[in-house]
């Protein structure tokens, strides 16, 4: 079925596909989905992915606190799409099922990694030599000047301290701060930064 598409505009190539698939599952493959044990196995896999959702919720409500007290922060950015030769992962649905039982806040991730959370100003990627001489950005690693000196932070850990920045201001009712809003032109206000 690898020469037929579902996704394609013309109405007659949709046509054979449909045409096919039913042949497929009435003939070829038919009996073998008809087992029993298939809707058993699609049904253990769905308890499990529950228990194990239940399980995090329970670790985190033991580390944390109750759920009263809780409050998660989530990050809006996502693909919207499963990326391929990558593992699965959970996205609204672990979301939604944060939601279930703490208080969830949506943020914007917009510039948090961009920016250091310390100075707000730009991070450059860290470029280091191969074994050829030839420099490599090393995307995970971002490099910022504070107090006329170099130093290096990791991206996710960078973005996170942001996030938490922007989520204190929120919460003492101060508005996101500037240079992480969007249509804010850091190119221009870059020079009036102190690090």
């Amino acid at each position: 079925m690898s020469f037929l598409r579902m996704r394609t505009c013309n109405i007659n190539k949709f046509k054979e596909y449909i045409t096919y698939k039913n042949y497929s599952l009435k003939g070829e493959y038919g009996e073998t989905y008809k087992n029993r044990i298939f809707l058993k196995y699609k049904w253990y896999g769905y308890i499990d992915k529950q228990r194990s959702l239940d399980n995090l919720l329970n670790i985190i409500s033991s580390v944390y606190g109750s759920s009263k007290d809780l409050t998660i922060i989530y990050g809006d950015w996502s693909i919207g799409h499963q990326l391929s030769n990558f593992i699965s992962t959970p996205m609204i649905s672990l979301k939604r099922k944060l939601a279930s039982r703490f208080k969830v806040y949506n943020i914007d991730e917009f510039r948090t990694s961009k920016l250091d959370y310390k100075t707000s100003s730009i991070c450059n990627n860290l470029h280091i030599p191969d074994k050829y001489g030839k420099l490599r950005k090393i995307h995970s690693v971002l490099t910022y000047k504070m107090n006329g000196r170099l130093s290096c932070i990791n991206r996710d850990y960078n973005a996170v301290m942001n996030m938490r920045k922007i989520t204190l201001e929120y919460l003492n009712n101060n508005p996101r701060p500037k240079r992480y809003c969007r249509g804010f032109d850091l190119d221009t206000s870059e020079n009036s930064i102190n690090p």
